[in-house]
């Protein structure tokens, strides 16, 4: 079931329960913003099918622990974010420095996320690779953006031209190198208590 009606609860217990008796994973996407909106939460939906559910939504939900058939399992939340997509995409398109943001370079962002998602991830039901590793994921989808960019002939950047035709590898440290990271250096040089006058320590 996949929810975009922004009506709130439209999946409800009974629902779920039928979607868990005809399908040993049942696929339940609740997918309206805000949180007030979700057709059901991730609670109500692995709780109904005893933690089976494939469950991804619009809105963020904290992980649980579901009961199912061998007791208690911990189960991880999949927010089906845009985020995972756009940086990368926009990313690797604005190195390329082509003249267009094509179908193929779309679907190479999108097709870059699933391998990207642990065993472990799999096993606790994530839909999505965890976002603590949103930089790493981002790198990763600008590579593929790029790959398929060069596919079409639409890269007109002569250093990454240079790195795509050493390999894998070198588009990667590419790629790394123009991330934008955002540390900054203190303007301001850091204050030596021990130059202060007596009279500042003992208030």
């Amino acid at each position: 079931m996949i929810g975009l009606a922004g009506a709130g609860r439209l999946f409800n217990e009974e629902a779920l329960r039928i979607m868990a008796k005809n399908n040993e994973r049942p696929i339940i996407f609740p997918m309206s913003n805000p949180t007030s909106k979700m057709e059901c939460t991730f609670a109500d939906a692995m709780e109904a099918t005893q933690g089976r559910a494939i469950f991804a939504c619009g809105s963020p939900q904290e992980d649980i622990e579901a009961l199912g058939p061998n007791g208690r399992t911990h189960c991880s939340a999949s927010q089906a974010n845009n985020m995972y997509i756009f940086p990368g995409l926009a990313f690797g398109a604005f190195l390329a420095q082509g003249n267009v943001v094509s179908d193929h370079m779309i679907m190479a962002a999108a097709e870059a996320l699933p391998s990207l998602i642990t065993e472990g991830e799999l096993k606790n039901g994530r839909v999505f690779p965890s976002m603590e590793n949103i930089r790493s994921i981002s790198a990763h989808v600008a590579c593929e953006v790029i790959k398929a960019a060069a596919d079409e002939g639409n890269v007109s950047n002569t250093f990454l031209i240079r790195a795509l035709a050493k390999g894998e590898e070198e588009l990667k440290r590419y790629v790394q190198r123009h991330m934008y990271t955002p540390d900054y250096r203190s303007l301001v040089p850091p204050l030596d208590n021990s130059k202060m006058p007596a009279s500042h320590h003992q208030r």
